[in-house]
């Protein structure tokens, strides 16, 4: 299965081939965890449909203050339509009261270096 590499608000990622898993870094206020885990569980419809209509998958995975995302979509092409819902802005600003964010207020992302991939995840 193809899969997707980038999630930057406002950048689709670094063009890389569509059979890139996205691997991304939030930093987050610790303190937030248990209103970050409700948000979501209790993920906003809108954008809980545009991920499912588009074959999005995503796990947030959670070490120490660190939140690791890994998200997965058939190609670039149903990525960039999940992430058309107009309702997707104010939710990254909910979450940038929980995470760290940059001077502007942008959720600060770090892509993660790859140290080994095999099967699907192994680049072409």
């Amino acid at each position: 299965m193809p899969l997707h590499h980038g999630l930057k608000r406002n950048v689709a990622g670094k063009n890389q081939p569509d059979c890139k898993p996205l691997k991304s870094l939030e930093h987050w206020h610790g303190y937030y965890v248990l209103e970050y885990k409700q948000a979501h569980d209790d993920l906003w419809p809108d954008i809980a449909q545009s991920m499912s209509v588009n074959n999005v998958d995503m796990a947030i995975y959670r070490f120490g203050e660190n939140l690791i995302i890994h998200a997965t979509a058939p190609t670039q092409a149903d990525w960039e339509k999940s992430r058309q819902v107009p309702i997707l802005e104010k939710w990254y600003d909910y979450m940038a009261t929980l995470l760290v964010t940059d001077a502007e207020g942008q959720i600060i992302f770090e892509e993660l270096e790859e140290a080994f991939a095999f099967g699907q995840f192994k680049a072409v």
